[in-house]
């Protein structure tokens, strides 16, 4: 495959090798590669039409095939895209809006009350770029005059404060990243994802982007199929998907109703994860349905490496209490651990070199600083590292394991003690089904939250007893029947963090 300056080149060289394939699918509708990139050269059409300047443009429609063109569209107009929740409130969106400044934002009819209230500049409806025409030399202008490190698409996260920061992602990072995966997980022309974290989210990038490097076909899942799980495998056998790719709270789902002994997955070959810890006891249910044939991979990485920076697959079977590796870098990548003087270590915070690292931050040049800092174990030119503030260690087999977030490590009793690592642990214990660690810093205590069955205190305390270090255990257990669940599908720490911690710590 030739290497490109940007997404597009590949998408088009697709398109001229199998236009009638099928690009993106959900329940509504459908685009194969030629019809997708004409929608997609009408929307751009319509952006150039509207807007003299170049610069961001904003998304708000649900998650959708019609969303996916969206995207190619924004950057064949030479733009790169936002996508905003449509299920957030108006005032989280707002804040995005007024950092973006978009030059327009693209919705439709369903949504447009609601991105009148969040824009006042240029609004462009999804249903009227049917009757564009097509702008086919200034197209053509604009990507001859593109080059690699133009940016693709602005990422907004949460972050530990609430308060959204946009990442900032270019081309070349893309497909530095995309041809990585793709060489790592063999994904061709055959490979059908089936995507259920949002567009927002960073974990779409894999979807979606490999989907268009490498000529596959990613099918949205209905977000509802994640909370009434008995048409999911149907779903996902209806459209023949073979790889997914989403976050251990929708494998958790699946395996806490038992899903893959009701309903054969029948053609399910790589199964992938990423967004936070996977519960080794999860994985291993999803083995024992699937058969050791398919391919099981633990991704990591934040948003700020376009979406992951290592990779483990499973080689051999795990116990129920261990912790799954995230492995080694991916190629084209290069991680550091560093210790709190700067010095490589075994055990400490995780850093990222490479050209899959963000620019940095939309806006935020005190935050770029703070997580972008230059490379402190080479003085002779300037190279800088991403800082992801995770706490890993190598093991015995030269695998990096995660240990905890840098903002969870505490001092309790006189020990330092990693969240993460109580979590790995209590999460093996057959009735919970998921489990979060808090700390509340004034009283000096240590709050369990789980869901799963309920468990007498009799019962808890006996497991503490056989599997936790005394000054590991929790004082306080905190049962939910379900846990709360953010927007891109993971645990809701912060939510879970307002509703027990009395004191600061992690506020």
């Amino acid at each position: 495959m030739s290497y490109y300056k940007n997404v597009l080149e590949y998408f088009e060289e697709n398109v001229r090798n199998n236009p009638d394939k099928l690009l993106c699918v959900d329940q509504n509708s459908s685009y194969t590669y030629k019809k997708g990139q004409e929608k997609a050269c009408r929307i751009a059409s319509v952006v150039l039409d509207r807007c003299k300047d170049k610069g961001s443009v904003a998304i708000l429609l649900d998650q959708s095939a019609d969303e996916f063109i969206c995207m190619l569209g924004v950057i064949y107009a030479a733009d790169y895209y936002t996508i905003l929740d449509s299920n957030s409130p108006v005032d989280r969106l707002k804040l995005i809006v007024d950092k973006l400044s978009p030059i327009c934002l693209i919705s439709d009819e369903k949504h447009k009350e609601k991105a009148k209230e969040i824009y006042d500049g240029p609004l462009i409806c999804l249903e009227e770029t049917d009757k564009q025409d097509i702008s086919v030399e200034l197209l053509k202008e604009l990507h001859r005059k593109s080059i690699d490190s133009d940016p693709a698409y602005v990422l907004f996260t949460s972050g530990s404060t609430g308060v959204p920061k946009g990442t900032v992602v270019s081309h070349r990072s893309i497909i530095s990243y995309v041809m990585s995966v793709n060489e790592t997980f063999n994904f061709d022309e055959n490979t059908v994802f089936g995507n259920q974290t949002p567009f927002y989210f960073s974990m779409s990038v894999l979807d979606v982007f490999c989907t268009i490097i490498a000529g596959a076909t990613l099918v949205v899942i209905p977000r509802l199929y994640f909370t009434f799980v008995g048409k999911l495998i149907t779903y996902l056998n209806d459209n023949k998907v073979n790889t997914i790719y989403w976050v251990p709270s929708a494998y958790r789902i699946v395996s806490r109703f038992d899903v893959l002994n009701k309903t054969k997955a029948l053609y399910l070959r790589n199964i992938m994860f990423a967004g936070e810890p996977m519960p080794a006891r999860v994985l291993n249910y999803w083995m024992d349905n699937l058969g050791e044939e398919c391919i099981y991979a633990n991704l990591y990485g934040p948003t700020e490496t376009t979406d992951t920076c290592t990779y483990w697959i499973a080689d051999r079977r795990l116990k129920d209490d261990e912790s799954v590796p995230i492995g080694i870098p991916f190629n084209n990548c290069d991680i550091l651990v560093l210790d709190e003087h700067n010095n490589s270590s075994n055990k400490g915070e995780l850093c990222v070199r490479g050209s899959f690292v963000a620019f940095g931050y939309f806006d935020e040049q005190d935050k770029t600083d703070k997580a972008f800092t230059l490379n402190p174990l080479n003085t002779k030119y300037r190279e800088y590292i991403y800082r992801t503030g995770d706490i890993v260690e190598y093991n015995q087999y030269g695998e990096l394991i995660y240990l905890s977030r840098k903002d969870y490590q505490i001092k309790h009793t006189g020990y330092r003690i990693e969240l993460g690592e109580i979590e790995t642990i209590l999460s093996a214990y057959e009735p919970i089904d998921a489990c979060v660690c808090l700390y509340d810093d004034q009283k000096d205590e240590i709050i369990m939250v789980y869901s799963g069955k309920e468990v007498t205190m009799d019962d808890m305390n006996k497991y503490f007893d056989e599997k936790l270090l005394q000054y590991m255990r929790p004082q306080s257990v905190v049962y939910l029947e379900n846990m709360p669940i953010n927007a891109n599908g993971k645990i809701d720490r912060s939510l879970l963090n307002k509703m027990y911690v009395k004191g600061t710590y992690n506020e």
